[in-house]
């Protein structure tokens, strides 16, 4: 029995399905790399201290990305500066009190908590889920073609 060749629309189904696997791939790592770090943290509040206002240039234009500079203070007493590696696109207020999450051993290791922690591995899931549903789409959809005698490009 001859197989028939694949047509363009399973091919990049496939390769849909590949990109939907290395993004949850991805996703997996960094939600177990913020697992293994939630093991040795402590949550407290830390507030905004200033802002920092940065200009990007993109293809649709320039805006400005806000970074505040969060301070808290560690289960010793000693205070503590980060600025969150991920700016906003609104200005944070000085003196808002923000979730902290730092490392036990290293409080230089520093993040704010809340939802905004888990954006990478949830974004990432969800784009992916997009590759993965456009690739299953893309399958099926060629091979039902096939199926009712539509001639496809090979």
């Amino acid at each position: 029995m001859r197989k028939r060749p694949r047509t363009r629309g399973e091919r990049n189904g496939r390769g849909a399905c590949f990109i939907a696997i290395a993004l949850f791939v991805a996703s997996a790592f960094t939600a177990l790399s913020n697992l293994l770090f939630l093991r040795n943290v402590v949550e407290t509040n830390g507030t905004v201290v200033s802002n920092r206002k940065e200009l990007i240039h993109d293809r649709s234009g320039e805006l400005f990305v806000h970074y505040a500079t969060v301070e808290f203070i560690d289960s010793l007493g000693n205070a503590h500066q980060f600025e969150p590696f991920m700016g906003k696109d609104e200005l944070i207020p000085i003196g808002k009190t923000l979730p902290v999450l730092y490392s036990t051993g290293d409080p230089s290791k520093a993040y704010v908590g809340g939802p905004d922690y888990w954006g990478i591995p949830i974004g990432l899931a969800g784009v992916g889920a997009f590759f993965l549903a456009f690739g299953i789409f893309m399958i099926a959809l060629s091979r039902r073609l096939v199926k009712w005698g539509v001639p496809m490009n090979t």
